[in-house]
C-alpha cells in the first residue's frame, strides 16, 4: 500500500483483506512511512473475477483525517 504523509491523515485508516482462508484487518498510520510502499502481508487468493477470488478494502469509518 502507499500513501501520502501529512499531519491531517488518519492514525488508524483500516483495510480488510478477504482471502478465501479467512478476512484479515490491517490498522495502517497514514502520517508515517509516506511516500513509499509499505506491505500489507503475503495472501493466498483464488483465480478469477468475482468475490469469491477476494478482496482488498479500504475503510475510513471511525477515521480520524484524512484517508
Amino acid at each position: 500500500m502507499r500513501w501520502t504523509a501529512a499531519t491531517d491523515r488518519s492514525t488508524g485508516s483500516t483495510v480488510t483483506v478477504n482471502t478465501a482462508s479467512g478476512s484479515y484487518k490491517r490498522y495502517i498510520n497514514q502520517q508515517i512511512n509516506g511516500a513509499r510502499w509499505v506491505s500489507l502481508g503475503t495472501y493466498s487468493f483464488k483465480s478469477g473475477y468475482s468475490t469469491a477470488a477476494g478482496s482488498i478494502t479500504l475503510s475510513a469509518t471511525g477515521a480520524n483525517g484524512y484517508v
